[in-house]
């Protein structure tokens, strides 16, 4: 994952597809808790969203990590 990240923030996308497959079910499974599958799926999509529209910023002074 150390490479992964360096890589995907320079644009290269099976970087970014690995990445973010990776850790797909964690933003997948946004419905724990929220009650409403439809409102989870909404979170879940959000996150993932931001993570990737963030991840040229990430400088790892934070955990990406699973959920």
């Amino acid at each position: 994952m150390k490479k992964l990240i360096p890589r995907g923030q320079r644009g290269d996308e099976q970087a970014v597809e690995a990445l973010f497959g990776r850790y797909q079910r964690p933003f997948s499974d946004g419905s724990a808790g929220a009650g409403n599958t439809e409102d989870g799926g909404r979170r879940a999509a959000g996150r993932a969203l931001s993570a990737y529209r963030n991840l040229k910023r990430f400088r790892g002074r934070s955990r990406f990590r699973r959920g």
